[in-house]
């Protein structure tokens, strides 16, 4: 038989417990989630360069 409270949230190294669905989308706001789901990340451009050999640059196109 399925229990689906209470739960077990995860953030950095801690944990906690949401005791029914109101308690979990509140944890879930504040960054907590699945052990084996991460956060997703935001997707933003890197401010570092990227990191590997440069790729080829193209051959100019002969007039």
């Amino acid at each position: 038989m399925f229990q689906e409270f209470p739960k077990m949230l995860y953030r950095d190294d801690k944990n906690t417990i949401a005791n029914d669905a109101e308690h979990e989308n509140a944890l879930r706001t504040d960054g907590w989630h699945d052990f084996d789901a991460e956060p997703k990340a935001e997707e933003k451009p890197s401010d570092q360069p990227r990191r590997g050999r440069p790729s080829r640059a193209e051959p100019k196109a002969e007039e």
